[in-house]
């Protein structure tokens, strides 16, 4: 949704392949993409039970830079921030939705 908005398209690719390794676009149930290497990658969403989707960005955000800060490549942390963001949404609010190193690591 926030993607449209901001670009006034639903050319994805396009969009996406001139700000390579510079755009992720979180894609809820249809997963997490970016363009790499002239590439356009997508990881697929990991399927749960919803209960509250309330700081999911928050979480995969500040997973994604947990990631890279600790040496990831892009794609691992990728991964990681949809892991993190994936257990956030199958709890209820903002904070205590955000799950731990170890809750993400048993995925």
């Amino acid at each position: 949704h926030e993607f449209e908005l901001m670009f006034k398209t639903k050319d994805l690719e396009k969009v996406m392949s001139h700000f390579q390794e510079k755009l992720i676009v979180t894609r809820g149930s249809d997963g997490v993409c970016f363009y790499q290497e002239n590439k356009l990658i997508q990881i697929q969403s990991i399927k749960v039970d919803v209960v509250d989707t309330t700081g999911a960005g928050d979480t995969f955000n500040g997973a994604l830079a947990y990631g890279l800060v600790n040496g990831k490549t892009l794609i691992e942390a990728v991964e990681l921030a949809n892991k993190a963001a994936a257990i956030s949404v199958t709890k209820f609010g903002a904070q205590g939705g955000m799950p731990t190193l170890r809750e993400i690591e048993l995925i």
